[in-house]
């Protein structure tokens, strides 16, 4: 409960949307020393939300080892020459996950006409984009949006610490689903539990 105290001193708006999930789910009473001090606001390895996106396309599906080193091949490139993704494909294509090269390619597509820097989440969900899914949306809702609704549902670390709080066999979706109104709470601890305790 300390860690809920000085939730509420540092960030009341945040203590309340955590308050308000925990009332509702209390089998997560256990894990609240988990609970991040703040709401996300920055990925401490993205600039920015472009970013962020191509990060979570790269370590999508991958082992996180092998996701960090492409991701050191391509955030430098990106950096290097204003996030021109295609451009990135063309040079260093071979390099990069065969899988990905499509996605990446897709996504420029979308992101050029409104320009790398310019392109925000509003974008992203105005457009569907092959190979990005409710996972990546989730993560990337959590921190670009204020929107408490956001759950990374099939992101491989939010399944397995939510299998810690609730067992193999239950139903992820219909009980995501029954969490009410600040669903965000939920996610951001089964990824600690995942995280810390698995």
């Amino acid at each position: 409960m300390e860690r809920l105290v000085q939730i509420s001193q540092i960030d009341p708006n945040w203590y309340l949307t955590i308050e308000g999930f925990l009332i509702q789910n209390p089998e997560f009473g256990p894990y609240v020393y988990l609970i991040p001090i703040h709401r996300p606001t920055v990925h401490p390895s993205a600039k920015n939300f472009l970013e962020h996106l191509v990060l979570y396309i790269c370590e999508s599906g991958v082992n996180r080892k092998y996701a960090w080193k492409q991701w050191s091949l391509i955030q430098p490139f990106l950096q290097s020459n204003q996030y021109n993704i295609g451009l990135m494909v063309e040079k260093i294509g071979d390099q990069l996950q065969p899988k990905k090269r499509q996605i990446y390619l897709d996504l420029w597509e979308k992101v050029q006409p409104i320009g790398p820097l310019n392109y925000q989440l509003q974008d992203l969900l105005n457009t569907k984009v092959k190979g990005v899914g409710p996972g990546c949306i989730g993560q990337l809702k959590q921190f670009w949006s204020t929107d408490n609704d956001a759950v990374e549902i099939t992101d491989r670390a939010f399944i397995a610490g939510f299998k810690k709080v609730y067992g193999q066999e239950v139903n992820i979706k219909k009980t995501v689903d029954e969490w009410g109104n600040q669903k965000i709470v939920g996610s951001l601890l089964c990824t600690q539990i995942y995280h810390y305790l698995l």
